[in-house]
């Protein structure tokens, strides 16, 4: 666990990707971006609200590389529903209705979260599958981009693109 300053849980991969690339080592850029994929689950992001609370208005998980770029979905994020008479913020972190990868590794611990936290009612829906799953090249993988590993296998592309939508401005699109 640690902490980072930063504008939102993109922003925050952002720049310990740019104290990684200042501390002069010579490592690629794409080298950075696997620690910080292999390394960290989840963000949670805290803001100082106009009352001077804080609140935690997002929080993320980051999936993995998609490519060379780290892509990353928010699980919950903050609803403002109003300010109280005394400038109170009023509101609730909410669910995005993703489900998050690790899931099914949570479970593996012991650790049974309810399908409603994460806005879903109803029967198990299918848990998205990690997206760092190899498979053989032969079996469909796509073709080899450079980055496929020694023993023929590769990363595979992502099964749903419609179920990995970020929800705010901020965290859209991969870290280039």
């Amino acid at each position: 666990m640690s902490t980072i300053h930063a504008n939102g849980p993109y922003d925050a991969l952002t720049r310990l990707e740019t104290m990684g690339l200042s501390a002069r080592l010579n490592l690629p850029a794409r080298a950075i971006r696997e620690q910080i994929a292999a390394a960290i689950d989840l963000i949670v992001q805290m803001e100082r609200m106009r009352d001077g609370t804080r609140r935690i208005v997002t929080i993320a998980e980051l999936e993995g590389l998609i490519g060379d770029n780290l892509s990353v979905v928010n699980l919950f994020v903050w609803e403002q529903t109003s300010v109280s008479p005394e400038g109170e913020i009023m509101g609730s972190i909410r669910p995005t209705g993703i489900m998050p990868r690790a899931l099914d590794r949570m479970n593996d611990m012991g650790i049974h979260l309810p399908l409603s936290m994460f806005g879903v009612s109803g029967s198990i829906p299918q848990v998205r599958r990690p997206l760092k799953e190899f498979r053989d090249a032969d079996e469909g993988a796509p073709e080899d981009d450079g980055y496929g590993r020694s023993d023929g296998t590769q990363i595979s592309e992502l099964g749903d693109p419609g179920a990995n939508q970020p929800t705010r401005p901020d965290d859209m699109g991969p870290m280039a």
